[in-house]
């Protein structure tokens, strides 16, 4: 089965998506995201209490692509998981949908701010998680 799935696994902050089209999932394999991502990323927030994630869709999702988006803190000998992110906020340009996801940065525990570590958003779906990469 073909579709028209435009994906990004791993976005930088500032980063310019790349996009692949006409994406064909291996027989065998579950569709698992159902609606069209074109990037999925971390967001800089600047001095911020806060940290934040972004997921671009066509304006043809109606709805995110994940059911629910966690951040952790990833360390050099593994991660902490810090917590779920509430529910987006949604804005849609006519072109693309965005769901921004904030939540405060942690201020105690394994996710606590230190250096030496980034947080990731996981978005998770089902039993698949899409990582977005890492930002201070």
């Amino acid at each position: 089965m073909r579709r028209n799935l435009i994906i990004i696994a791993i976005c930088g902050v500032g980063v310019a998506p790349v996009l692949l089209r006409g994406l064909k999932v291996p027989s065998g394999h579950p569709q698992v995201f159902q609606e069209d991502v074109i990037s999925w990323r971390m967001v800089s927030l600047g001095a911020s209490a806060e940290v934040g994630a972004q997921l671009r869709s066509s304006v043809f999702a109606v709805g995110p692509a994940f059911d629910a988006v966690r951040l952790e803190r990833s360390y050099p000998t593994g991660s902490a998981n810090c917590g779920n992110f509430p529910p987006p906020v949604l804005s849609d340009d006519g072109i693309t949908r965005t769901w921004s996801y904030t939540m405060q940065r942690p201020a105690a525990g394994a996710c606590a701010v230190r250096g030496g570590a980034d947080f990731v958003a996981v978005g998770v779906k089902g039993g698949t998680e899409l990582r977005a990469q890492s930002a201070p």
